[in-house]
């Protein structure tokens, strides 16, 4: 009995130690999944025969080898492995927390690319004018890595990260579609990406303008906001931009989207229901006329 007891107990602890290394090894991710789609420019000004451009972002702590990987585009709704939808083929290294950028040539930004493609060729990008248009990031192995979905309305069921209704915006003529914060993925193609008029090759985003733009004609009442005195903060829109909302989005100093809003009223929390810290918080108010963006002051 003694020994029967003995070796169930030496079963059942070998079982666990097999299942604690199998959880453990289904919950590391490869070094792949840091590597994402993170600017892109598709409608250049002017002709786009020459001067399209995508860039990636590593947002790892180790290099990744691009070779073999691949970006794709859709044909149709349809991913496919033929020829016709790669667009460029990848080699080199992209260092951790860096860029990694891929022009037509290299008139097509102002900074020096990374990886030219081959005389003659191009990316090819939809410019997304009457429906939806997808791209996405391969590993060497054929995996997924990330997916861009672009305009709307998807018509073809590219899917976007998100599902239906969450393609990211058309980017205006000239500038890109770029992350809101470099490198940050929620897995919705909608709250990740931004257009921003003046595109950032190499260098780290600004789409909301927070950087870039002045702030007149935009106030809020009361500033600095104290949330459990005043309840909200009001985020005016001026005049200049007055007509339909489309949203407001609220970020951190460093650039980080902490909440999207569809009325002019901020109580103070983000995106999760809890309460952001105390700090200067910048918002971009979008109508169907135009963009505005202002400042308040948290206190808590």
């Amino acid at each position: 009995m003694r020994l029967s007891g003995c070796f169930k107990l030496l079963t059942f602890n070998f079982k666990l130690a097999v299942v604690g290394t199998a959880l453990l090894a289904f919950n590391v991710k490869p070094a792949s999944a840091a590597v994402v789609l993170n600017e892109v420019v598709y409608d250049p000004s002017g002709s786009d025969t020459g001067l399209e451009w995508i860039e990636l972002y590593n947002n790892g702590s180790s290099a990744v080898d691009l070779a073999g990987w691949t970006i794709q585009l859709d044909q149709n709704g349809v991913w496919t492995d033929t020829t016709t939808s790669v667009s460029a083929t990848l080699a080199g290294l992209i260092a951790p927390q860096s860029f990694f950028l891929i022009e037509d040539t290299q008139d097509a930004s102002k900074q020096p690319a990374d990886l030219l493609l081959p005389v003659g060729d191009t990316l090819g990008m939809g410019n997304a004018s009457s429906k939806a248009e997808g791209l996405r990031l391969l590993n060497a192995a054929g995996a997924e890595v990330d997916r861009l979905v672009y305009g709307s309305p998807d018509s073809d069921g590219i899917g976007a990260e998100g599902g239906a209704g969450a393609e990211a915006p058309n980017s205006t003529s000239g500038g890109s579609l770029a992350r809101v914060s470099d490198g940050r993925d929620t897995q919705n193609n909608f709250a990740d990406f931004q257009s921003d008029p003046s595109p950032t090759p190499r260098e780290p985003n600004d789409p909301s303008g927070l950087v870039r733009t002045d702030y007149s004609g935009t106030i809020s009442y009361p500033n600095p906001f104290f949330p459990r005195v005043h309840g909200t903060v009001t985020l005016s829109t001026p005049e200049r931009i007055m007509g339909p909302l489309r949203d407001i989005r609220i970020y951190d100093e460093t650039g980080e989207l902490v909440r999207l809003l569809q009325a002019p009223q901020w109580d103070g929390r983000n995106d999760d229901g809890e309460f952001v810290a105390s700090g200067l918080y910048f918002y971009v108010v979008q109508t169907e006329l135009g963009k505005s963006r202002g400042k308040v002051t948290l206190i808590r």
